[in-house]
């Protein structure tokens, strides 16, 4: 059977696809290769040479590496299957699930698929989870339920992100820790509820630009917990960023009913949630829905509108009048029912579900005006009117938080005073959390709003020591989680190469052919790793050149760690020169990039030795990127432009990244190499040319 190979994009040998073709070697079948670059796809593409002439393969292995060479991949694909040929696609770029056959993962790669003197391999894959990024078990975090504690959240749970999304957990981890922890509060949105985070954990910020004595918002960006500084009161400079959450496509009956979603029924909901019960007998279960009201002519006014509104979806209700005020009955065993299923009972338990959190903003608002006119009042405070309500459900007071900001209130939660004597005898009052919406016109300077998010200034944050278990989430899609007053990163690492397993080390010499010295290392994170010794003494020792591919974590770096690198140091992906590869993904690692490199040149190292790949386009505005380019030339150490995605949609970025990554900047400055609207003529066909 014949088979051609097909590696799209990749900058090194497929270690993939050289297993994959000792395996189909070993059943005596013929293999064949071709490297595509997506950029200038080869002619004959589809076709193989045989004793016969140029045919088309029995099957076809597609693997790609970076997802930006996806559709180049998917369009390979696609053409061999017109061609009659059975097609296999898969690789990182492809998706994160898709592996080799279980009979070829277990062979040896076949060096002579590919014309090069290079070994490839792993010492060890995986990720063993000693990062940073955690949380306390108390903090809570905002899943579809309802908030809960990060202790608590399981394998499917899904979880409010920082693009105002619901997604499904992945992972979820747990390790000990001890050393300092950071704990955030918001005065914009709750001073309650503290997350509380490991020094390195990321928080979604988002710059602020005063020119012109205005402010705008320019670029997003995760600022590591120890790095966040207060902003000033009246021009913070850096702000925190709290998603609205956004809304799904809206069914056109309720969920678990035959209940039409329509205002009237959202009125109802709001009602039930501000002042409704449900009466349970041992008999009839629950069975009628009672809403309580007062004794003025306001009152009497809304429970004509909830009869009328329960009327209109077909459900009978009647209001009576005894000696405390107002009362409307629904006596409908279904609709009650229902009603306890998707919203509770109980002052203490009601919240709202997911999917009304996710209806279009023109069914939540009757629910939001029914609940304030039932639980709320209006309050002004300095000349600024004010909605104001109380709940003893955190639960559905974080769910009306999330509803009102969807609508374009600011919501603020904070504890409500509640009266615990009663003609002069002590009660027992639950605790009770007070909701405040302002609109945005009556929002303080020191907040911002835009359609997707709210921004308030970075606040002291409370720096105190911790000895105990944390605990850290992956998302799917996104790759964050928010608590109820701050959107968090969280860890990308283990979906991609899971968790490391020490019994599955592999020495060097148990991979790397006796003929071959040169070795590209393919481990996710040599820093990480608990190898990471042993694989750079065994290095020295059977005197391999060693190229670290994948980078190594500047932020794990020791004075120790260094003299080992520089004692043996490594070399590049062609290994012409040494080179270690680091990167500065975000200005929020600036201290850990600077401490990092000055051990390494404390050591041995040149600044020519170390590459440094700087993450632009990505959370990073342009004054960023070029501070960041900066303070590595004060090391004289070699930057390079990393496209998020590999994006070439901006043409700022791509005249920063030709300036960097071809070296112009040592014989022309930014400001002359620039492109601006306002530059003359002349400089801007210098550039071009």
């Amino acid at each position: 059977m014949n088979n051609l190979l097909i590696d799209v994009g990749s900058t090194i040998p497929n270690l993939a696809l050289m297993q994959l073709s000792s395996w189909l070697k070993s059943k005596r079948e013929h293999v064949s290769l071709q490297v595509v670059d997506p950029e200038t796809l080869p002619p004959f593409l589809g076709k193989i040479v045989t004793s016969k002439g140029l045919t088309t393969p029995d099957r076809a292995w597609i693997s790609c590496v970076f997802t930006w060479h996806r559709a180049t991949a998917m369009g390979l694909a696609a053409r061999f299957e017109a061609q009659g040929s059975e097609v296999h696609v898969g690789g990182t770029g492809i998706d994160l699930v898709t592996r080799l056959p279980i009979e070829a993962q277990d062979f040896p790669p076949d060096y002579e698929l590919y014309d090069d003197d290079r070994a490839l391999g792993f010492s060890v894959r995986g990720c063993n989870r000693k990062c940073g990024f955690c949380l306390t078990p108390e903090t809570l975090v905002m899943t579809g339920g309802g908030p809960k504690p990060i202790r608590d959240i399981t394998l499917g749970d899904t979880v409010l992100t920082h693009q105002g999304r619901y997604r499904p957990v992945t992972h979820v981890f747990m390790r000990h820790y001890s050393g300092q922890v950071y704990s955030l509060r918001s005065e914009a949105l709750s001073a309650l509820f503290e997350t509380t985070i490991t020094p390195e954990h990321p928080v979604l910020m988002r710059h602020v630009s005063y020119r012109s004595g205005g402010q705008r918002l320019t670029s997003f960006g995760w600022r590591n917990g120890e790095t966040i500084q207060p902003g000033h009161q009246h021009r913070s400079r850096d702000v925190y960023a709290y998603p609205r959450a956004k809304e799904s496509d809206s069914p056109k009956l309720a969920p678990g009913s035959d209940l039409p979603l329509t205002e009237d029924l959202m009125t109802l909901i709001g009602w039930y949630l501000a002042e409704g019960y449900i009466s349970h007998t041992e008999k009839r279960g629950w069975h009628r829905t009672t809403f309580c009201l007062g004794h003025n002519d306001k009152e009497q006014s809304h429970s004509d509108k909830i009869v009328s509104a329960a009327h209109n979806l077909g459900i009978n209700a009647r209001s009576y009048h005894p000696k405390i005020g107002i009362r409307v009955a629904v006596d409908n065993v279904a609709f009650s029912r229902w009603l306890v299923r998707e919203f509770g009972t109980g002052s203490s338990v009601k919240g709202i579900p997911l999917w009304v959190r996710q209806l279009p903003a023109g069914l939540l608002e009757p629910l939001l005006r029914a609940y304030l006119n039932g639980d709320g009042w209006e309050y002004k405070r300095h000349g600024n009117l004010e909605w104001r309500a109380a709940t003893v459900s955190y639960r559905l007071a974080l769910s009306l938080r999330e509803v009102a900001l969807k609508l374009g209130y600011l919501c603020h939660i904070n504890t409500h005073v509640t009266n615990d004597m009663i003609q002069g005898r002590k009660v027992n009052v639950k605790p009770a959390w007070a909701i405040i919406l302002r609109k945005p016109r009556h929002v303080l300077r020191s907040v911002l709003t835009d359609a997707n998010y709210i921004y308030w200034r970075a606040e002291p944050s409370v720096v105190r020591f911790y000895d105990g278990p944390v605990h850290n989430l992956e998302v799917a899609e996104d790759n964050s989680y928010c608590t109820p007053t701050f959107a968090l990163h969280n860890c990308v690492v283990p979906n991609k190469e899971g968790k490391i397993d020490v019994e599955t080390y592999r020495p060097l010499r148990s991979w790397v052919p006796a003929d071959r010295k040169k070795v590209l290392l393919l481990d996710n994170n040599l820093a990480q790793s608990p190898f990471h010794d042993d694989v750079l003494r065994e290095t020295k020792e059977l005197g391999l050149k060693l190229s670290i591919t994948q980078g190594y974590d500047i932020r794990l770096m020791t004075p120790e760690r260094a003299a080992m690198l520089a004692d043996w140091k490594p070399w590049d992906l062609k290994f012409h020169e040494r080179r270690l590869y680091i990167a500065w993904d975000y200005l929020g690692i600036e201290g850990s990039v600077r401490r990092g490199i000055q051990m390494l040149i404390d050591a041995g190292f040149k600044g020519r030795d170390i590459m440094t790949y700087i993450l632009c386009g990505f959370n990073s505005s342009l004054e960023e990127d070029i501070y960041r380019f900066k303070v590595l030339r004060e090391f004289g150490v070699l930057p390079f432009v990393m496209r998020y995605q590999n994006r070439h949609n901006d043409p700022w970025l791509n005249a920063f990244s030709r300036w960097v990554n071809r070296m112009i900047y040592k014989s022309c400055s930014w400001e002359d190499y620039d492109r601006r609207p306002d530059k003359p003529k002349k400089t801007r066909k210098r550039i071009a040319s």
